[in-house]
């Protein structure tokens, strides 16, 4: 019986093979993909075998192998299937128990170069004779792990510039400097002693109240409030745009910017070494108004397998006395039990000319200098963990 006269789907049936146009299909599919040594081209091979059918199919194709440069488009077109479903991908004589099955490599060279707009064994034919190749699974594999080796990251770094260089190890300097440790990304919540007791202040007390208790603060801290600081009032200011309109700070002045507040909440204890003992999960988050903040960037660089989220303003008024809209990191003077850790926006250092912060409410606005800023954080008994939003990482 030739091979013409054998339909696939029928002799698949004839050789028990389940699901014979499913099964075919899957074999169409490994061939495609390069797949040479699979559970389901073995088992094809064995089952038809068994049916007597695979000696004969063999012997067919062997003596088309010895005349393959006659083959004819017709003789083309029958071979087809059976490239395509059953021994496309061959490049070498494959063994399956005792039985071997040859590559047939003169009737693969026929069909490589066969001009037929029919999908061949190695693809299909298009427009202008291009042939979409077949992927071989050893030489995609090499190319693969040549790729990951030559961009591990699989990201585009950007270059820094000599002068974003000079700020950054400035930046750096400073953050060491302030924070007391050789290195600021390491530094420990609650290195010290809450030093402002006596000096909390409830949330409903008068902005007057307020404003004379951070100076008293200040005083503790050795920084010259009346000299350093300027106090500015204005309306409420309950989302940063509108504190920028009141401080008349815009892109193109050079007055001293805003500082943005979060306050964020973990699901989950920290996983790194320097924050998990200890971890409270609580945040407040201080950066330039003009710093975007990938939540999930951040929340990985601290240990953390959840993205942080805002943390609930019940907590917020329990640990720092403070409502929405009115977060400041001078809200640490209500926090006797260290219960809010704090990142810092490494930029935050550049400002020589001061940064804009509440006093605890948001119908005001206080100018301190970084530095001062930094010795208010300290003497809350805490230590200050200094964060790169634009590269996402501790610094």
């Amino acid at each position: 019986m030739s091979l013409s006269t054998w339909n696939l789907v029928e002799i698949f049936t004839q050789a028990s093979i389940p699901s014979p146009v499913d099964s075919l299909a899957k074999l169409k599919m490994l061939a495609q993909m390069g797949v040479v040594h699979s559970a389901a081209r073995e088992g094809a091979f064995l089952a038809l075998h068994k049916a007597g059918i695979l000696d004969v199919m063999l012997q067919e194709l062997n003596k088309l192998e010895m005349n393959a440069s006659t083959m004819t488009p017709e003789t083309i077109q029958t071979v087809l299937p059976w490239f395509e479903h059953i021994f496309g991908g061959l490049n070498t004589d494959l063994s399956v128990d005792a039985i071997t099955i040859p590559a047939f490599p003169k009737i693969h060279e026929v069909l490589l170069n066969s001009n037929s707009t029919s999908a061949h064994l190695l693809g299909a034919v298009r427009v202008g004779g291009q042939i979409d190749l077949k992927p071989q699974s050893e030489s995609e594999s090499v190319l693969a792990e040549r790729a990951i080796k030559m961009n591990p990251a699989n990201k585009h770094k950007k270059v820094e510039t000599q002068r974003q260089k000079e700020k950054r190890l400035k930046a750096e300097a400073l953050a060491k400097q302030s924070s007391g440790k050789s290195s600021a990304g390491n530094s420990q919540v609650g290195g010290g002693e809450y030093e402002y007791k006596g000096l909390s202040v409830p949330f409903a007390t008068s902005l007057e109240d307020k404003l004379t208790t951070i100076r008293s603060a200040c005083k503790l801290c050795g920084i010259d409030f009346e000299k350093n600081c300027e106090i500015k009032e204005h309306e409420p200011t309950h989302t940063v745009e509108a504190l920028l309109n009141a401080l008349k700070i815009s892109d193109d002045t050079s007055s001293p910017p805003a500082l943005k507040n979060m306050f964020l909440k973990a699901k989950k204890p920290s996983r790194s070494a320097d924050i998990k003992e200890g971890d409270t999960k609580l945040w407040l988050i201080t950066t330039m108004h003009d710093t975007k903040i990938s939540l999930k960037e951040l929340s990985k660089a601290f240990g953390y397998k959840d993205a942080m989220r805002m943390g609930k303003e019940e907590l917020l008024k329990e640990h720092l006395q403070l409502e929405k809209g009115s977060v400041t990191p001078l809200g640490v003077i209500n926090d006797e039990k260290k219960m809010i850790q704090i990142i810092f926006d490494q930029r935050i250092l550049e400002e020589t000319n001061g940064v804009w912060v509440h006093p605890l409410t948001c119908d005001a606005s206080v100018k301190m200098s970084p530095n001062d800023l930094c010795k208010f954080i300290g003497k809350s008994g805490r230590s200050i963990h200094w964060f790169d939003f634009g590269a996402n990482k501790r610094v």
